[in-house]
């Protein structure tokens, strides 16, 4: 998926005028190498499909898929002609086979195919070889091969073939082929040598200091003035978008349905019509891909923001983000980085409209990944602001970053009451005000837990005299820890009100954090969502944190004393 992101990129930038983003010459073609059995990984067959299906929309792909086919995968045999049956006939890909015992063939089909891709064709270039030895160190292939099956193949060596032809075809003579192999081979061990005699990386801090890319110049970016009126979430976070595809060269938002229709909750409405079908452009339904293009649309220096369009969607290509975009600086030293700010319209509480893949809550799988951060907001004056935050990370500081948008609170207008609009707000770009703290207890939260807790701490200060102070974890990775401490200090009460899994939640980190810096507290809760998946219908309110939940947990901590006595009425007697 990568390589089709690189060679769209290539495309992609010869619609600019000439300029600094762009890392690579404006007619390079993008190679990618794979094995016949790779040749059957899903996101292999997904890759060639999305080069096949924008190149179908005439979309130029300099692309060369390379297969070298040994015909088997570790101990598995690949049937009989498999990969030229599938791809022989495939519209819209050029297919080339190449002898890869016949050095002379090989450079004739790779300069066949590289000129094929300069004219915007991709190409399928398939090479016939053969794997000497095992697969690695620990595969033994007597295990699963005849001596003879191994002699045979150790006897096509494409080198001994490559010396042939240079003997026979060429006339070069054998005492200078076996002086130069003897050259190649001491620069090759003296290199070796060299290498392991480098210092190792023996400390943690060596091994994970390549986790976090080095940064680049900072760059200030002017806000675009906005009607000082009361927005949405979904209106701010447009808002923001389009601050960002104006003062942001190279930045790209793209996903599926983004493009004419606005999204599925109309967050990107009217910018393709604003900033052109280059900047803004809908994908083909595939995660895989669609993170795939993000990758290598960033290495390639654009600023890329794919959208996945509901946070279960991204299971599909988790590996994108852990195997590829987040791993990219730590193997390379930081040589290669992938900035990009995803953003996943995610978690539950939706009236209507459900089911674990469009009102899922958890997110730990993200958490775990070592390098990437998590933002998301929990009102409309923060969400353009975080946003434009987390641009700014993933620019300066070359950051793969998680923008989790909370569906329910989009379109949100109400706080307390039918019709006060008081969830609307006007949007805020800059830096936010300074939160004090002046109550004993504190409630912690983000996302609709946190709007759940403004409420509850109207209603706890109204009708039991009780104030709470709220702290909006708004970084979900990593966690604000020492705005965590200030806050925690000298609470006699601590509440945390947390919509992911009661596994695996960011209360579980918050947790462990009050013990580890002994923090004092009467009383230290949590409020979770249950481990489950979400239902259909009205059925999730038994599941998730409710207004009533914070407001019993609360006055159970400071009074000792319940307001819901039976809890079976959480999330069902307050409509919020």
């Amino acid at each position: 998926p990568k390589a089709f992101g690189s060679a769209f990129a290539v495309t992609l930038a010869k619609g600019y005028k000439p300029n600094d983003f762009f890392q690579y010459e404006r007619d390079s073609v993008v190679l990618c190498s794979f094995g016949d059995a790779s040749f059957n990984h899903s996101s292999m067959q997904g890759a060639i499909n999305t080069s096949l299906w924008s190149s179908h929309q005439s979309t130029p792909m300099p692309l060369v898929w390379i297969c070298e086919d040994n015909g088997i995968g570790i101990s598995v045999s690949t049937p009989q002609n498999w990969v030229q049956n599938c791809m022989q006939y495939r519209d819209g890909i050029q297919y080339l086979k190449a002898d890869g015992l016949s050095i002379i063939d090989v450079y004739s089909k790779a300069c066949q195919a590289e000129s094929l891709a300069r004219k915007g064709k991709p190409v399928f270039l398939h090479i016939k070889t053969i794997r000497l030895m095992g697969h690695a160190g620990s595969d033994v292939e007597q295990n699963y091969r005849t001596l003879a099956q191994i002699e045979d193949v150790e006897a096509q060596d494409p080198l001994l073939h490559t010396a042939r032809i240079l003997h026979h075809d060429y006339g070069i003579t054998l005492v200078h082929i076996l002086n130069e192999y003897h050259r190649l081979g001491n620069a090759i061990a003296n290199s070796a040598q060299k290498a392991a005699n480098a210092p190792g990386l023996l400390t943690a801090e060596d091994i994970m200091q390549s986790i976090i890319p080095p940064q680049q110049p900072k760059t200030a970016t002017k806000s675009q003035p906005y009607p000082n009126e009361p927005m949405t979430m979904a209106q701010s976070i447009n808002c923001a978008l389009k601050e960002t595809l104006a003062s942001v060269p190279g930045s790209v938002i793209f996903g599926e349905d983004v493009g004419k229709k606005g999204g599925v909750y109309w967050v990107t409405q009217g910018l393709q019509k604003q900033f052109g079908r280059r900047r803004v452009f809908d994908t083909l339904l595939d995660e895989q891909s669609i993170l795939g293009t993000a990758i290598g649309l960033a290495q390639s220096g654009f600023l890329p923001i794919p959208e996945i369009q509901f946070l279960a969607y991204i299971h599909n290509a988790v590996d994108q983000l852990r195997g590829e975009a987040a791993t990219c600086s730590f193997f390379s030293n930081g040589q290669f980085t992938n900035p990009m700010v995803i953003r996943i319209p995610g978690f539950a509480y939706q009236k209507g409209f459900g089911g674990h893949f469009h009102n899922d809550n958890a997110f730990a799988f993200l958490r775990e990944i070592p390098g990437i951060v998590i933002c998301t907001p929990s009102r409309p004056k923060d969400a353009g602001r975080l946003f434009k935050e987390c641009v700014r990370i993933a620019k300066d500081e070359q950051r793969v970053v998680v923008f989790i948008e909370p569906i329910a609170l989009y379109h949100q207008k109400d706080l307390l009451v039918k019709g006060d609009n008081a969830f609307l707000e006007p949007y805020q770009p800059e830096a936010p005000s300074v939160t004090t703290y002046s109550s004993n207890t504190l409630v912690i939260s983000y996302a609709n837990g946190m709007r759940l807790s403004r409420v509850a701490a109207h209603l706890l200060k109204t009708e039991h005299q009780i104030t709470v102070d709220l702290f909006d974890c708004q970084w979900l990775k990593p966690l604000p820890e020492q705005a965590l401490l200030s806050a925690m200090r000298h609470k006699e009460h601590i509440i945390m009100v947390d919509e992911c899994r009661h596994t695996g939640s960011i209360s579980e980190e918050i947790t462990t954090l009050i013990h580890e810096h002994r923090i004092k507290a009467k009383s230290i809760r949590r409020i979770t969502a249950k481990d489950c998946f979400i239902p259909l219908g009205e059925a999730w309110k038994a599941l998730l944190p409710s207004c009533e939940e914070i407001i019993d947990t609360v006055v159970q901590c400071v009074h000792n004393t319940s307001v819901y006595p039976n809890k079976e009425c959480y999330g069902r007697s307050i409509p919020i």
